[in-house]
């Protein structure tokens, strides 16, 4: 795809990629926040596993905070793409 879109016009480069960040921040917040919502229903219900009886809901918390550095370094794309452009 590279190839393709940079025979594109500077400004629909700049806007298509500043449309996948954007959506790649919303994905990435979503699974987040909603990892974050599943973790606390499992802590609030006591959920542990079938035969261990662990606590599942650190599992979940984990989960959500394995997406931060991933948002966070789209956050930083998007800072880097509104301030200058594109500086890969």
């Amino acid at each position: 795809m590279d190839f393709i879109i940079n025979k594109f016009p500077k400004r629909v480069i700049l806007f298509s990629e500043f449309f996948v960040l954007v959506v790649s921040i919303f994905f990435l917040f979503i699974c987040f926040w909603f990892s974050i919502e599943y973790g606390y229903s499992l802590q609030k219900s006591g959920e542990g596993g079938a035969t261990s009886n662990i606590p599942l809901y650190p599992f979940a918390y984990y989960t959500a905070l394995c997406f931060l550095p991933a948002l966070l370094y789209y956050l930083l794309k998007l800072k880097d793409l509104i301030r200058g452009g594109n500086n890969d």
